[in-house]
Parts: C-alpha cells; structure tokens; sequence
C-alpha cells in the first residue's frame, strides 16, 4: 500500500470546475496527467478543493492505478511528456502532427503589439519542419522578448493556449480539406463542404447535404487512421447508416477498415491535452 501511495503521490493532477457536473469526476488522461473535474458549488462554498482532490486521489488510487497500467500497455510512441508540459503551463515547446509528419518547434514572444498572433514559417532547423511564434502582449511592460512558458503569467498563458488552438483548427482546417477533397476525387464521390473543429469526443460526421465535419484533433492521428476516418466520413455520401451496405463500401475504399476503426477509439485520449484544455487553474 505504501508503494502504491508513493506511486499516486509522483502522479501529475490538474484540478477544474465543471457548471455540468453534478458530483466529483476523475479522469485518466495520459500516463502522468490526471484531471479532477468539481461541480462549480465547490468553488462558490470556498471548500478546501485541493485537499479534497488528494482525498480522492487516495480513496480511488486502485481505479487510477490500474487505468495509468491500461494506458502503459497502449502504443505511446511520440507522446508528449505530460510532465513537463504540466510544468510550463501546459504549453508545449514542440508539436508533432503524425497525420502530416510533421515537427513543429514552437516558440513564445513576448510582445508591445495590440493583438496576439500566430507566425507559421518553416524552420531553418533540421530537426524541425517548421516553427510557429506564438506572440503574446506583453501585459506586464512594454519590453519585446521571447521567453519560456513557464515565465509567462496565468493571463498570458491563457491568450497563448488560445492562439495555439486556433492555429491547430486553422491548420487543420487547409490540411484535411485538401486531403478529403483528393480522396474524394479518386473515389468518384461529391463532397459540398470541408468543415473542422475541436471535439473531444467525436471525430466527424456527415449530412444529408454533403458537409463533412472532421474534428481537428485528427492532425495528432497515424496518418493512416486519419485517411480511414477520412474514408469512413465519404462513404457516409453513399450510405447516410451504418448498415452492411455502408460498411461493403467502406470496404471497397479501405480494406483494413474494420482494424482501423476499432484502434481509432484509443486515439482520442493520446492527443496532447493542451489542445483541449479550456483554462488552467
């Protein structure tokens, strides 16, 4: 038992208030993050949320234990270190986009300029493929600098999550258009729209008028699971069900769709969680 409290002691937690929650939930999110959502009356009443969150950690520790050990047996190549990305804020210092294969170095600038904004360049670094430049205004003083996220303030690492945000729906935005309206052309197939945004949970959808939605997160995927989702979302154009007829023409696209969609359920909880997150506390 010992061990085991030593174990839960090392691991990382980040504490949030939810309006929808009705009663304490914890969430496994990766190897070293876990996430404590409380219901929002927690915050008003002024109760003791931290020592409360260690409670829990305590009272659920082999739960928590033996969800870190599933995720342990999961292919966690290229995943981000959870720590240190708890360190600085969350905010990373790389990304890597599997879908695109690409090594994105990133880079945070303290700046007098009214707005902030995302500069996109490819990098003179050979590691890298390219370099984003998250500006930030400077809302301590006016001086110019690049910096270390964890130099930033709470207020300043919000506008800076927000803007990589941004940048991952925009990017994502040129990159799976283009993708879906070539494999749509290779197939024959009529696609009215290519719309993206940041989900947690679903990962696209089809109409009845042809709009496809693909969620943005899809860039953090193997490539051949986002060309499969990809696949799944444009057969939906010949067969708006799920039925055998879909699932043969599915087949006709993909012949390993049937082992693509089941690993595409592990996908979900190995993208970053800086992409989803909504405000540090």
């Amino acid at each position: 038992m010992t061990e085991q409290n030593n174990f839960l002691a090392q691991q990382d937690f980040i504490l949030r208030f939810s309006k929808k929650a009705k009663r304490a939930i914890i969430y496994v999110k990766a190897q070293n993050l876990i996430e404590i959502a409380l219901p929002i009356y927690f915050k008003q009443k002024q109760y003791d949320t931290n020592q409360l969150a260690q409670n829990l950690l305590k009272k659920h520790q082999d739960w928590i234990i033996k969800k870190i050990k599933h995720l342990n047996k999961l292919n966690l190549e290229n995943i981000p270190d959870f720590e240190k990305e708890k360190k600085s804020k969350l905010l990373p210092t790389e990304i890597i986009l599997k879908a695109t294969n690409e090594k994105i170095k990133v880079t945070y600038r303290q700046s007098n300029r009214v707005a902030a904004y995302c500069l996109f360049e490819v990098s003179e670094n050979s590691e890298f493929s390219h370099e984003l430049n998250i500006n930030i205004k400077n809302i301590q003083n006016n001086n110019e600098a690049f910096c270390e996220p964890e130099q930033l303030s709470q207020e300043e690492t919000q506008i800076a999550l927000k803007q990589l945000q941004t940048w991952v729906k925009d990017y994502a935005e040129r990159k799976l258009e283009i993708q879906t309206n070539t494999l749509a052309q290779i197939f024959n197939l009529k696609v009215a729209k290519v719309k993206t945004k940041l989900q947690k949970t679903r990962l696209g959808s089809c109409t009845s008028k042809g709009v496809i939605n693909l969620n943005a997160a899809l860039l953090f995927f193997p490539p051949e699971l986002t060309k499969h989702l990809i696949l799944h979302e444009l057969a939906h154009l010949k067969e708006m069900n799920h039925s055998q007829a879909f699932w043969r023409f599915l087949y006709t696209m993909d012949q390993n769709c049937f082992e693509n969609d089941k690993k595409l359920k592990k996908q979900l909880r190995l993208v970053p969680f800086w992409v989803f997150a909504k405000k540090q506390i």
